[in-house]
Parts: structure tokens; sequence; C-alpha cells
């Protein structure tokens, strides 16, 4: 019985820690001055979009693939309306 017991907490272990791992090696987005860069790209369609623009340049190539990724999202979200909307209507 103890040997069960045993066995059962080492695989919980190693799941935990399996885990913990995932999250911790997962890319992070970047941000700049305490905010993400999806937080300056929100700012882009706003009246201070010359600031977001100068702290998406900060962050640097580092937001390249983030970048992409947003406007693959983007593009997808607006295939996706696009498709729910009646023939005929704009």
């Amino acid at each position: 019985m103890k040997r069960g017991r045993v066995i059962v907490l080492c695989v919980a272990a190693a799941i935990v820690i399996l885990v913990v791992g995932i999250y911790a090696l997962r890319p992070r987005e970047p941000s700049y001055q305490g905010k993400s860069l999806s937080d300056w790209v929100d700012l882009l369609y706003s009246t201070n979009h010359t600031q977001a623009m100068n702290s998406i340049g900060a962050i640097g190539p580092k937001a390249i693939p983030f970048l992409l990724d947003i406007r693959e999202t983007s593009r997808l979200c607006r295939e996706d309306s696009q498709s729910l909307t009646a023939p005929g209507v704009a």
C-alpha cells in the first residue's frame, strides 16, 4: 500500500513540475514602459498613435513574431465575421 502511494505522489510531482516548466518556458509578450505590445497596438488607433509607434519601435525585433500573430488573428476574425453576414450584405 505504501509503495502505491509513493508512486502516485511521484507521478503527481512529475506532472506539476512539467506544467510549471511549460508555463515558465512559454514565450512572453514583450512590453515597454509597463504596457504590453498588445496594449501599444491597441493605442495605434487612438489619438496618441505617435507614442504607440515609437514604443513598438523601442521594443524592437522581438516584437515581430507577436505582431505577426496579432495580424493573423485579426485577419482570421475579419474572415469569420464576413462569412457570418448574409449574402449580398456588405
